[in-house]
């Protein structure tokens, strides 16, 4: 669905369960770039978060910035009874260059409200 992507070859993704912990689960690199927070639920997939590190902040990375969302994606888990988050997350530097990764995240949720008509339902 998103094919800007696609450029980066350092990616992963994890699954973060009810039971489990977000700090011993997530496997993001402390490194910038983008993530993708997909719900799944009675075996409904649906993207209900696009994310990105924040330069300004304190805090570093991916691994920072996803692991900062723990209480807020505990409570989502609880609230919605999902059975699982999977989370998808992208590192945007590639060799010879970096991209920001505010502008991926930008250019990520304008081609979702181009197809879907809104934001993801969490980015609120």
């Amino acid at each position: 669905m998103f094919d800007e992507l696609s450029n980066y070859k350092e990616n992963d993704h994890f699954f973060l369960k009810p039971e489990d912990d977000l700090k011993t689960s997530c496997n993001a690199p402390s490194k910038n770039g983008v993530f993708l927070i997909f719900s799944l639920n009675k075996g409904r997939i649906e993207l209900v978060y696009i994310g990105c590190t924040d330069n300004s902040s304190e805090l570093h990375g991916l691994k920072d910035h996803i692991n900062s969302k723990g209480k807020f994606l505990k409570a989502k888990i609880k609230a919605e009874g999902a059975d699982a988050l999977d989370i998808y997350w992208y590192a945007t530097s590639t060799p010879g260059k970096v991209d920001n990764p505010k502008e991926i995240e930008a250019k990520i949720l304008q081609k979702y409200i181009e197809i879907y008509g809104r934001i993801p339902r969490w980015n609120k």
